[in-house]
């Protein structure tokens, strides 16, 4: 079993009365292995970042590589988009400092990211061990997962502390 992550399982009911499994793994390793780190740019074409947002993008590409786009936000009623596209990949930038902003920032994360996507989430002014907020975040995710606020799971959560990457988790419900 060398290189691979176990999967811890959550299972849930729905109201629908059926099971579905939902697999939790660290992915640190593997995913830092796919990409090429300081190579890379951040486009801001379709509008500005702010200084938190450009920071983050900045570490991505040090620490990952890959072409940052800033998306355009919808001023539409109900229209959720993310921060930027990563390498074609929807990623939602946040920071959580505390019990309850761990808790929004993944809410609203998860809701941006849509289907499929990554949640950077800057930890650096959180008092909490990793472990602890690793635990928030999942129990964050599976919970919108069984309220419906989210179909479909498949969520990298990246968590950066002080510009340092504390871990990488996927959370990938199972088919």
């Amino acid at each position: 079993m060398k290189g691979k992550s176990l999967c811890k399982n959550f299972v849930l009911e729905t109201e629908q009365n059926k099971k579905k499994i939902i697999c939790v793994k660290n992915v640190t390793e593997s995913f830092r292995k796919n990409f090429k780190s300081n190579q890379g740019e951040i486009v801001e074409k379709n509008r500005k970042l702010s200084k938190h947002e450009r920071d983050m993008a900045r570490w991505v590409i040090k620490k990952f590589g890959g072409e940052i786009h800033a998306v355009q936000v919808k001023r539409q009623e109900h229209i959720k988009t993310p921060d930027v596209i990563w390498d074609g990949m929807n990623l939602e930038i946040k920071k959580a400092s505390g019990t309850s902003s761990i808790d929004n920032s993944i809410d609203k994360g998860t809701q941006q990211i849509g289907k499929k996507g990554i949640i950077l989430l800057d930890i650096s002014e959180n008092r909490k061990n990793i472990e602890q907020i690793k635990n928030e975040v999942i129990h964050r995710v599976i919970r919108n997962h069984v309220k419906g606020s989210i179909k479909t799971i498949h969520a990298y959560i990246i968590f950066v502390k002080n510009n340092k990457l504390v871990g990488v988790i996927e959370i990938k419900e199972r088919r």
